[in-house]
């Protein structure tokens, strides 16, 4: 087997771990039946995903620290979430905006990773990523002047210095 097939058999190993592990978390409890599903779809997706999931080092996926980074950022997402929620219900009740077009600089050099966080973005209430590559292009509906990220235009269209 030559280096480079070998590479493509791991990243599909790993892929699938990594989707039979979501299927068997998302369909718990399980019985025989889901789990032959959770191996067939897991097959299926982990040879069409793995150049995907994995553009460099695909073996990260199983060190702790990863693990631990992403249950981190899932706990933030989750409380910044329920914060958006408050927040778009008081702008309705109230009638208060300030929307604008934000760049948010993105550290992530893996598109998996700038995806995600984009996609995070998207889903919170409020705020929808318009484009993302060094920065995010992020509109928000209540953009706070003294944040530190450069605002790019406001409500009315105009250029912010």
């Amino acid at each position: 087997m030559r280096a480079g097939h070998f590479h493509g058999f791991s990243k599909s190993v790993s892929a699938f771990a990594l989707l039979l592990l979501a299927w068997l978390a998302f369909t718990y409890p399980f019985s025989t039946q889901q789990l032959i599903a959770g191996v067939a779809v897991a097959l299926v997706f982990a040879v069409i995903t793995r150049n995907f999931l994995f553009e460099k080092n695909h073996l990260k996926v199983f060190s702790p620290r990863i693990w631990y980074r992403l249950l981190s950022f899932l706990g933030v997402f989750v409380y910044e979430e329920i914060r958006s929620h408050w927040n778009v219900i008081r702008c309705i009740f109230t009638g208060r905006t300030n929307f604008a077009v934000v760049a948010l600089p993105v550290a992530a050099e893996e598109g998996f990773l700038k995806t995600l966080v984009a996609n995070s973005i998207t889903m919170t209430p409020g705020t929808f990523t318009l484009v993302y590559d060094k920065y995010l292009y992020i509109h928000h509906l209540n953009f706070d002047p003294r944040s530190t990220e450069e605002c790019l235009l406001d409500k009315h269209g105009s250029k912010i210095s």
